[in-house]
């Protein structure tokens, strides 16, 4: 990944789309253009393949242009094109070098086998190696319709909706964006009513027997990822389009990818948070306990995010970043339950114990899409050990650290995420204990009073 790559967040997001009758028809006749195009060029790299010869990328430019293409559509079949025929290289000597280890692994077992173990061996290495006679000879092809729904349709011919998925599957209908145009891209525009611009060359228009080259063929609802997306029409930042078909709704879903630069993101949202601020979040079967503290480990707010399932973990993780930002806190401290389950426990009931909660718990989900949400709100996640977090909470009795173990454990976790020891040590009455941390707003974040300072600042 270049430099330039690594200043900017990729998200892709998906919104419903309510294509016009004469939108949808008008689409279905560029996507069956497009694809016919796009097995032109297969056949292209497939033949630069069998001749042993490398595949020209200009000259496959000008084959698309003669087909009234512009450049930014023939790029885009081309490099998709490229991604496809990689792959299927990419397969095919994998499957060549699993079956070299197969036909190893029988000439071992044939020196020591006998009777009919043997002629199954034998046979089982017959059929391996026509299979390799067979790949040697075959030009690796691709299957854009996909190959499971081409099974189906070749076992079930008389089903509609096969052929129904399997002809819009087949429609090649991505366009890319392209940074510095105004709105990112050249192909689909929108108006101020999220309504789908389609504007095609004046050729490629008339190859389809359109009156105009710009067509109103549906409109969105993007609320989701709304704002970046505006930054990105705002800002003539790039934008992707691709058109999805979802089988198993029977609909079209338009897919949008943008590019937003790490730099404006931090300058809109590190300002909010205070320094040293810190979240604790103790992961359990069914719900999230959080902690917030500030820099000297003085609980500040708390808070318990309900799940029923792995489904609602991206209105979990929404909740719990937005309850963060809401109290300007940028670091969330959560603990590493990875190996968890795997450790040796003293005591065989304890360990099954921890084994069978730790299990039900979504860990790798909710840690992944905790990341890529605070990404993009320029929110640190720290990741701490879980050693002694729940063991250490019956020394913090008093209800300002947790009313539950969970509560307790949550403010143990966020802690040790500014470096803080766990273990609760008494102080004698003294000038470091404060009243209050900060002023925020017309808010006073209070802390414990003098007679029951207890914090260990180590």
């Amino acid at each position: 990944m270049s430099k330039k790559e690594k200043d900017y967040i990729t998200r892709t997001y998906q919104s419903k789309i309510l294509f016009t009758e004469n939108g949808l028809k008008i689409l279905s006749q560029l996507g069956d253009y497009l694809g016919y195009l796009r097995n032109i060029d297969y056949k292209y790299l497939l033949d630069c393949h069998n001749n042993n010869s490398k595949p020209d990328r200009d000259s496959r430019r000008q084959l698309l242009y003669s087909y009234d293409l512009d450049k930014r559509i023939a790029d885009s079949i081309i490099m998709c094109n490229d991604e496809q025929y990689s792959l299927a290289i990419r397969d095919h000597d994998y499957n060549i070098e699993s079956w070299d280890k197969e036909i190893r692994n029988i000439n071992k077992n044939l020196k020591d086998a006998k009777g009919v173990k043997k002629d199954i061996l034998i046979k089982s290495k017959e059929k391996i190696n026509s299979k390799i006679l067979k790949s040697e000879k075959k030009t690796p092809s691709v299957c854009f319709g996909g190959k499971k729904l081409f099974r189906k349709i070749v076992q079930e011919p008389y089903n509609n909706s096969y052929q129904e998925d399997w002809n819009n599957k087949r429609k090649f209908l991505t366009f890319l964006g392209e940074t510095g145009r105004k709105q990112g891209n050249n192909i689909i525009n929108f108006d101020d009513n999220w309504n789908i611009i389609l504007k095609l060359s004046k050729k490629l228009s008339d190859r389809l027997g359109l009156e105009n080259n710009k067509n109103i063929i549906g409109s969105i609802d993007p609320r989701n990822g709304v704002k970046y997306f505006k930054y990105c029409l705002d800002n003539n930042v790039s934008l992707s389009y691709d058109f999805v078909w979802l089988a198993h709704k029977k609909k079209w879903r338009l897919h949008f990818t943008t590019r937003i630069n790490k730099n404006y993101l931090s300058r809109k949202c590190h300002n909010k948070y205070i320094p040293g601020r810190t979240c604790g979040i103790d992961q359990n079967n069914g719900f999230i306990a959080a902690t917030i503290v500030d820099k000297h480990g003085n609980p500040l707010y708390k808070n318990t995010f309900y799940h029923k399932s792995g489904k609602d973990i991206d209105s979990v993780v929404d909740s719990l970043v937005n309850w963060c930002v809401d109290h300007y806190c940028g670091v969330i401290s959560i603990e590493n339950l990875k190996n968890l389950q795997d450790r040796s426990r003293k005591s065989s009931h304890s360990s099954s114990k921890v084994r069978s909660i730790v299990n039900k718990i979504p860990k790798g989900l909710f840690k992944d899409k905790l990341v890529n949400k605070c990404e993009f709100l320029s929110i640190n996640v720290i990741i701490v050990s879980p050693y002694n977090t729940s063991k250490n909470t019956k020394y913090w009795s008093e209800d300002c650290f947790g009313l539950t173990v969970h509560e307790k454990a949550s403010y143990l976790i966020a802690r040790r995420g500014i470096g803080l020891s766990l273990n609760r040590v008494s102080r004698s009455r003294t000038s470091g204990c404060v009243d209050g941390e900060d002023m925020i707003g017309n808010h006073t974040m209070s802390t414990i009073n003098d007679d029951n300072c207890f914090y260990n600042d180590v």
